[in-house]
């Protein structure tokens, strides 16, 4: 079965005029047959597994073979299923069925083009930045159902194999850690720290993850995908610290092939302060294909974003962080080399903090100081998210 792309093939040859999805029926668990198991982890266990009357694969979901399945887990799984039935986009990887006998389990459409993980480092920027729009696009249908992802990161998108002709198409998958908007509560287990907006870290400080942080973590995947560079690396608990404190080196200084507008719209979608960034997943979307554009047909840039270019600013801020965190280095890398690797086990985290109070607090102040010497955005003449197209723009980029 085939459905209509996000973008229109007319605006690339490489875009896909069709894209395939997932078999349109239900299954039962026990008419399934296993293939292959793709995944396993301490809860959870991926499989490929076939029926002889499908000619498509489907993929399941279940709990691990050696896991008590305990009253947690079950609704778990049903917190998954019951999201993934609302979610009907293009770019979100569809679900096949779903049960709870003999134990819960969920069915999805076979994924055979891997993940964003196996070829980010290979990409195009031209395409890069179409998968970039795709995802964006389905997780503002997502927002707009009244659910987040809040685990955007390229183990997550995954791609369906089409011929050598046109690209391959993704698909945002894995939504168990995706949250109703009005609910206050998340589930911070399955919490990925390199790919993790500050509030998912501090939330007494940032307020609590929402839609607006998901703009945050697909801006991390952008700069990785257009970059072939993290936007942090390090320990754990110090990759943790840079996101909360610290900006990213510009994209245009490790790679200075790109448009010089990808900097403007990755500053804002990675603003530490959430109330700087774009106000929508969409007005990100709609920047993201603005610079599809300027790739593509070489043409300037139209941006929603309003942030300026802040490189000289960065570079001077940077460079006093360095000089701080190299006058605390020994005792910073003891820090570091704490490497949590989960942040889901809240009682650690609050050990390891506490431990290191006094280096941590000296970082934080020096960070907390330069953000005072920012002008506020609400005092700016073109605040970020607050400008968008004027109605001639929109009408002419509709021609």
């Amino acid at each position: 079965m085939y459905t209509n792309m996000t973008l229109p093939p007319d605006v690339h040859p490489k875009i896909p005029q069709w894209i395939p999805t997932g078999p349109n029926t239900t299954v039962s668990l026990s008419e399934l047959k296993k293939k292959e198991l793709i995944a396993a982890n301490s809860d959870t266990d991926i499989l490929r597994m076939y029926t002889d009357y499908l000619d498509d694969d489907i993929v399941v979901k279940q709990p691990s073979g050696n896991k008590t399945v305990s009253e947690d887990i079950f609704k778990k799984f049903e917190n998954e299923a019951e999201i993934c039935s609302a979610l009907d986009h293009d770019h979100i990887v569809e679900l096949v069925d779903w049960g709870k006998q003999p134990f819960p389990w969920i069915g999805f459409e076979h994924m055979d083009g891997g993940s964003l993980s196996d070829r980010i480092e290979s990409i195009s920027h031209l395409e890069g930045l179409w998968i970039s729009v795709s995802v964006a696009d389905a997780v503002w249908e997502a927002h707009t159902t009244g659910i987040a992802h809040l685990d955007i990161k390229p183990d997550n998108i995954l791609f369906r194999r089409l011929s050598n002709d046109v690209w391959d198409v993704p698909k945002i998958g894995d939504w168990g850690v995706s949250k109703c908007l009005f609910d206050t509560a998340q589930d911070s287990n399955a919490l990925s720290p390199r790919y993790a907006a500050p509030e998912q870290f501090e939330p007494e400080e940032y307020e609590s993850p929402d839609n607006i942080t998901d703009i945050y973590q697909l801006g991390t995947v952008v700069y990785e995908i257009l970059t072939a560079k993290k936007i942090f690396t390090g320990k754990s608990v110090e990759v943790m610290y840079k996101h909360t404190s610290k900006s990213p080196t510009p994209p245009t200084k490790v790679d200075p092939t790109l448009p010089a507008a990808v900097d403007e719209v990755l500053a804002t979608a990675l603003s530490t302060r959430r109330k700087e960034r774009y106000e929508s997943m969409l007005d990100f979307r709609r920047d993201l294909e603005s610079l599809f554009h300027t790739v593509a047909h070489d043409q300037s840039p139209t941006l929603i974003c309003g942030r300026g270019n802040t490189d000289t600013t960065t570079d001077h801020r940077e460079s006093e962080l360095e000089t701080v965190e190299s006058e605390v280095g020994a005792e910073f890398n003891d820090v570091t080399a704490n490497n949590l690797g989960n942040f889901g086990n809240n009682t650690e985290n609050t050990t390891l903090w506490n431990e290191n109070a006094d280096i941590l607090e000296q970082l934080d102040s020096w960070a907390e100081s330069e953000r005072k010497k920012e002008v506020p955005w609400q005092y700016r003449d073109d605040p970020p998210g607050m400008n968008p197209k004027t109605s001639s723009e929109d009408e002419n980029s509709d021609k």
